[in-house]
Protein backbone atom coordinates (compact mmCIF):
# COMPACT_ATOMS: atom_id res chain seq x y z
CA UNK A 1 0.00 0.00 0.00
CA UNK A 2 1.68 3.65 -1.16
CA UNK A 3 0.66 6.95 -0.13
CA UNK A 4 -1.10 7.15 -3.70
CA UNK A 5 -3.77 4.78 -1.93
CA UNK A 6 -5.16 7.76 0.19
CA UNK A 7 -6.42 10.03 -2.20
CA UNK A 8 -7.58 12.92 0.57
CA UNK A 9 -6.16 13.04 4.42
CA UNK A 10 -9.09 13.29 6.39
CA UNK A 11 -7.05 14.01 9.51
CA UNK A 12 -3.85 15.80 9.11
CA UNK A 13 -1.90 16.84 11.97
CA UNK A 14 1.54 17.57 12.81
CA UNK A 15 1.55 16.21 16.17
CA UNK A 16 -0.03 13.04 17.25
CA UNK A 17 -3.53 11.68 16.80
CA UNK A 18 -5.06 10.02 19.68
CA UNK A 19 -8.56 7.87 20.24
CA UNK A 20 -9.76 6.28 22.81
CA UNK A 21 -11.16 2.86 22.22
CA UNK A 22 -14.00 0.86 20.79
CA UNK A 23 -13.44 2.77 17.40
CA UNK A 24 -14.47 1.50 13.87
CA UNK A 25 -12.52 2.49 10.84
CA UNK A 26 -13.68 2.05 7.27
CA UNK A 27 -14.50 3.16 3.11
CA UNK A 28 -11.04 4.47 2.69
CA UNK A 29 -10.89 6.64 5.78
CA UNK A 30 -6.76 8.85 5.82
CA UNK A 31 -5.03 9.94 8.87
CA UNK A 32 -1.83 11.41 8.74
CA UNK A 33 -0.04 12.37 11.99
CA UNK A 34 3.57 13.25 11.94
CA UNK A 35 3.86 13.03 15.67
CA UNK A 36 2.27 9.31 16.11
CA UNK A 37 -1.08 7.77 16.76
CA UNK A 38 -1.99 6.73 20.24
CA UNK A 39 -4.97 4.03 20.54
CA UNK A 40 -6.75 2.46 23.26
CA UNK A 41 -7.81 -0.96 22.53
CA UNK A 42 -10.30 -2.73 21.14
CA UNK A 43 -10.46 -0.57 17.86
CA UNK A 44 -11.82 -1.98 13.87
CA UNK A 45 -9.26 -1.32 11.03
CA UNK A 46 -11.06 -2.56 7.39
CA UNK A 47 -8.84 -3.18 4.81
CA UNK A 48 -8.83 0.33 2.99
CA UNK A 49 -8.21 2.04 6.09
CA UNK A 50 -4.99 4.08 6.23
CA UNK A 51 -3.35 5.76 9.35
CA UNK A 52 0.24 7.02 8.45
CA UNK A 53 3.03 7.84 10.84
CA UNK A 54 6.69 8.40 10.31
CA UNK A 55 8.11 5.36 12.00
CA UNK A 56 6.80 2.44 13.55
CA UNK A 57 8.00 3.52 16.86
CA UNK A 58 5.56 6.40 17.13
CA UNK A 59 2.69 4.24 17.98
CA UNK A 60 1.53 4.02 20.94
CA UNK A 61 -0.78 2.08 23.21
CA UNK A 62 -2.22 3.37 26.67
CA UNK A 63 -1.95 1.20 29.76
CA UNK A 64 -1.40 -2.06 28.63
CA UNK A 65 -2.75 -1.88 24.89
CA UNK A 66 -0.89 -3.63 22.30
CA UNK A 67 -1.19 -5.35 19.18
CA UNK A 68 -2.76 -7.81 20.20
CA UNK A 69 -5.62 -6.06 21.97
CA UNK A 70 -6.43 -4.21 18.66
CA UNK A 71 -9.42 -5.62 16.35
CA UNK A 72 -7.60 -6.42 12.90
CA UNK A 73 -8.37 -6.30 9.30
CA UNK A 74 -11.99 -8.22 8.38
CA UNK A 75 -12.42 -9.80 11.82
CA UNK A 76 -14.07 -8.62 14.96
CA UNK A 77 -11.45 -10.26 16.84
CA UNK A 78 -8.34 -8.82 18.24
CA UNK A 79 -5.36 -11.10 17.13
CA UNK A 80 -2.27 -12.04 18.74
CA UNK A 81 -0.65 -11.94 15.13
CA UNK A 82 -1.29 -8.81 13.73
CA UNK A 83 1.78 -6.53 13.07
CA UNK A 84 2.23 -2.87 12.52
CA UNK A 85 2.10 -3.34 8.85
CA UNK A 86 -1.29 -5.22 8.85
CA UNK A 87 -2.76 -1.57 9.95
CA UNK A 88 -0.37 1.24 9.82
CA UNK A 89 2.15 2.48 6.80
CA UNK A 90 5.21 4.48 7.40
CA UNK A 91 5.71 7.48 5.01
CA UNK A 92 8.01 11.07 5.07
CA UNK A 93 5.36 13.50 3.09
CA UNK A 94 3.19 14.78 6.02
CA UNK A 95 1.54 18.27 4.82
CA UNK A 96 2.45 20.57 7.37
CA UNK A 97 -0.10 23.48 8.22
CA UNK A 98 1.95 26.84 8.29
CA UNK A 99 2.06 29.58 11.06
CA UNK A 100 1.32 32.55 8.48
CA UNK A 101 -1.90 30.08 7.14
CA UNK A 102 -4.95 31.55 9.58
CA UNK A 103 -3.59 35.18 8.86
CA UNK A 104 -3.48 34.59 5.35
CA UNK A 105 -7.07 33.74 5.46
CA UNK A 106 -8.22 36.93 7.87
CA UNK A 107 -6.37 39.03 5.05
CA UNK A 108 -8.64 36.83 2.16
CA UNK A 109 -11.74 36.90 3.52
CA UNK A 110 -12.26 40.70 4.90
CA UNK A 111 -11.36 41.68 1.35
CA UNK A 112 -14.75 41.63 -0.59
CA UNK A 113 -13.18 41.24 -3.79
CA UNK A 114 -11.10 38.58 -2.89
CA UNK A 115 -11.71 35.61 -5.69
CA UNK A 116 -11.76 33.14 -2.78
CA UNK A 117 -15.27 34.28 -1.42
CA UNK A 118 -17.43 31.58 -1.33
CA UNK A 119 -20.88 32.43 -3.48
CA UNK A 120 -23.04 32.69 -1.29
CA UNK A 121 -21.39 36.28 -0.23
CA UNK A 122 -22.00 39.23 -1.71
CA UNK A 123 -18.55 41.09 -2.77
CA UNK A 124 -20.44 44.02 -3.88
CA UNK A 125 -21.53 45.38 -0.57
CA UNK A 126 -19.14 46.30 2.08
CA UNK A 127 -17.57 44.90 5.34
CA UNK A 128 -20.24 45.02 8.34
CA UNK A 129 -18.44 45.66 11.54
CA UNK A 130 -19.60 44.44 15.10
CA UNK A 131 -18.29 44.57 18.61
CA UNK A 132 -17.48 40.95 19.94
CA UNK A 133 -19.93 41.94 23.04
CA UNK A 134 -22.88 42.81 20.42
CA UNK A 135 -22.32 39.35 18.39
CA UNK A 136 -25.09 37.89 20.39
CA UNK A 137 -27.36 40.58 19.88
CA UNK A 138 -26.48 40.54 16.20
CA UNK A 139 -28.90 39.22 13.28
CA UNK A 140 -26.71 38.57 10.64
CA UNK A 141 -27.43 39.10 7.24
CA UNK A 142 -26.81 36.16 4.88
CA UNK A 143 -24.40 37.07 2.07
CA UNK A 144 -22.20 39.56 4.30
CA UNK A 145 -18.86 39.35 5.88
CA UNK A 146 -18.58 40.66 9.73
CA UNK A 147 -15.30 41.80 10.80
CA UNK A 148 -15.83 41.56 14.97
CA UNK A 149 -13.74 44.79 16.79
CA UNK A 150 -12.44 42.89 19.94
CA UNK A 151 -11.17 44.55 23.08
CA UNK A 152 -11.57 47.56 25.28
CA UNK A 153 -14.77 48.30 25.07
CA UNK A 154 -15.78 46.65 21.96
CA UNK A 155 -15.73 43.31 24.20
CA UNK A 156 -13.16 40.17 24.64
CA UNK A 157 -15.41 37.56 22.46
CA UNK A 158 -17.69 36.54 19.87
CA UNK A 159 -20.25 34.66 21.23
CA UNK A 160 -23.24 33.45 19.54
CA UNK A 161 -26.60 33.14 21.59
CA UNK A 162 -28.12 30.00 22.26
CA UNK A 163 -30.21 28.50 19.85
CA UNK A 164 -28.84 30.64 17.20
CA UNK A 165 -29.25 30.06 12.82
CA UNK A 166 -26.37 31.55 11.20
CA UNK A 167 -26.88 31.26 7.05
CA UNK A 168 -24.31 32.48 4.42
CA UNK A 169 -21.88 34.65 6.32
CA UNK A 170 -18.41 35.20 6.38
CA UNK A 171 -16.92 36.14 10.03
CA UNK A 172 -13.45 37.19 11.24
CA UNK A 173 -12.50 38.03 14.88
CA UNK A 174 -9.27 38.75 16.42
CA UNK A 175 -10.84 37.52 19.67
CA UNK A 176 -12.44 34.02 20.84
CA UNK A 177 -15.38 32.97 19.15
CA UNK A 178 -17.83 31.02 21.19
CA UNK A 179 -20.50 29.15 19.53
CA UNK A 180 -23.83 29.15 21.64
CA UNK A 181 -25.41 25.64 22.52
CA UNK A 182 -27.45 24.35 20.09
CA UNK A 183 -26.56 26.82 17.79
CA UNK A 184 -26.74 25.77 13.70
CA UNK A 185 -24.43 27.18 11.27
CA UNK A 186 -24.46 25.93 7.05
CA UNK A 187 -22.18 27.86 4.38
CA UNK A 188 -20.65 29.66 7.19
CA UNK A 189 -16.64 30.63 7.36
CA UNK A 190 -15.02 31.72 10.90
CA UNK A 191 -11.61 33.03 11.27
CA UNK A 192 -9.91 33.81 14.89
CA UNK A 193 -6.91 35.22 15.11
CA UNK A 194 -6.35 34.04 18.81
CA UNK A 195 -4.07 32.10 19.83
CA UNK A 196 -5.30 31.14 23.20
CA UNK A 197 -7.13 27.94 24.66
CA UNK A 198 -10.27 27.60 22.83
CA UNK A 199 -10.30 30.51 20.30
CA UNK A 200 -13.11 28.60 18.81
CA UNK A 201 -15.20 26.95 21.66
CA UNK A 202 -18.52 24.87 19.99
CA UNK A 203 -20.65 24.63 23.32
CA UNK A 204 -22.87 21.33 23.26
CA UNK A 205 -25.40 20.57 20.51
CA UNK A 206 -23.76 22.74 18.33
CA UNK A 207 -24.51 21.98 14.59
CA UNK A 208 -21.64 22.69 11.80
CA UNK A 209 -23.22 22.39 8.24
CA UNK A 210 -26.51 21.29 6.36
CA UNK A 211 -28.03 17.76 7.52
CA UNK A 212 -28.18 17.07 3.98
CA UNK A 213 -26.27 13.58 4.05
CA UNK A 214 -22.86 14.79 2.60
CA UNK A 215 -24.30 16.73 -0.44
CA UNK A 216 -23.00 19.85 -1.97
CA UNK A 217 -23.37 22.90 -0.13
CA UNK A 218 -23.92 23.62 3.06
CA UNK A 219 -20.92 23.53 4.48
CA UNK A 220 -18.81 25.69 7.58
CA UNK A 221 -14.82 26.39 7.38
CA UNK A 222 -13.19 27.36 10.59
CA UNK A 223 -9.41 28.93 10.96
CA UNK A 224 -8.49 29.12 14.58
CA UNK A 225 -4.81 30.49 15.54
CA UNK A 226 -5.44 28.68 18.93
CA UNK A 227 -7.28 25.64 19.45
CA UNK A 228 -10.74 24.30 18.44
CA UNK A 229 -12.49 22.40 21.30
CA UNK A 230 -15.91 21.19 21.25
CA UNK A 231 -18.73 20.05 23.95
CA UNK A 232 -20.55 16.98 23.96
CA UNK A 233 -22.66 16.33 21.59
CA UNK A 234 -21.46 18.26 18.81
CA UNK A 235 -23.01 17.37 15.07
CA UNK A 236 -21.28 17.70 12.04
CA UNK A 237 -22.91 17.56 8.35
CA UNK A 238 -19.70 19.15 6.24
CA UNK A 239 -17.07 21.39 8.20
CA UNK A 240 -13.06 21.72 7.75
CA UNK A 241 -11.01 22.39 10.89
CA UNK A 242 -7.67 24.48 10.80
CA UNK A 243 -6.07 25.28 13.57
CA UNK A 244 -2.26 26.38 14.51
CA UNK A 245 -3.19 24.90 18.00
CA UNK A 246 -5.16 21.59 18.77
CA UNK A 247 -8.28 20.02 17.85
CA UNK A 248 -10.49 18.33 20.99
CA UNK A 249 -13.53 16.77 20.02
CA UNK A 250 -15.71 15.65 22.96
CA UNK A 251 -17.39 12.09 23.74
CA UNK A 252 -20.80 11.92 23.32
CA UNK A 253 -20.95 13.51 19.78
CA UNK A 254 -24.09 12.90 18.59
CA UNK A 255 -23.51 12.48 14.86
CA UNK A 256 -20.36 13.76 12.37
CA UNK A 257 -20.66 13.70 8.51
CA UNK A 258 -17.97 15.45 6.69
CA UNK A 259 -15.10 16.70 8.67
CA UNK A 260 -12.00 17.31 7.31
CA UNK A 261 -9.19 18.07 10.14
CA UNK A 262 -5.73 19.99 9.74
CA UNK A 263 -3.78 20.38 12.87
CA UNK A 264 -0.20 22.02 13.81
CA UNK A 265 -0.85 20.64 17.33
CA UNK A 266 -2.53 17.02 18.64
CA UNK A 267 -6.09 15.80 17.54
CA UNK A 268 -8.28 13.91 20.01
CA UNK A 269 -11.43 12.25 19.75
CA UNK A 270 -12.83 11.35 23.17
CA UNK A 271 -15.35 9.85 21.84
CA UNK A 272 -16.40 6.16 20.64
CA UNK A 273 -17.28 6.48 17.21
CA UNK A 274 -17.21 4.95 13.29
CA UNK A 275 -15.14 6.68 11.15
CA UNK A 276 -15.16 6.31 7.16
CA UNK A 277 -15.03 8.75 4.07
CA UNK A 278 -17.97 10.21 1.87
CA UNK A 279 -17.06 9.97 -1.69
CA UNK A 280 -19.44 11.48 -3.45
CA UNK A 281 -21.01 14.18 -1.48
CA UNK A 282 -19.98 17.32 0.52
CA UNK A 283 -16.40 17.93 0.51
CA UNK A 284 -13.94 20.43 1.06
CA UNK A 285 -11.25 18.54 -0.67
CA UNK A 286 -11.69 15.69 -2.86
CA UNK A 287 -12.93 13.31 -0.27
CA UNK A 288 -14.14 14.29 3.58
CA UNK A 289 -14.10 11.74 6.30
CA UNK A 290 -17.61 10.90 8.36
CA UNK A 291 -17.62 10.04 11.71
CA UNK A 292 -20.98 8.51 13.00
CA UNK A 293 -21.10 7.72 16.73
CA UNK A 294 -22.96 5.23 18.23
Amino acid sequence: MSTEDCASVDVSTNSVFSITSNNDFYNGFCVKAAGGIDLNNNNYFDDDVILYVADFADIGFNGSNNMSTIVGRGTSDSSASLTYGDIFETTNEFTSVTTTEVEAMATNYLNAYWDGQPSYINTAASVIQVRAKDVKYTSFAPGRIYEVLCGGSNGNKAQFFNNSVVNDIVMVADCKIQLGKGSVFEDVILVSRDTSNKSVYAASKVQLGADDSCAAGGGVAIYAAGDFTSAAKLEVYGASITTLGEVQIAASADAIEGLTIRAVGDVTFSAQAQFGSCKDGWSSTADVAYLLVR
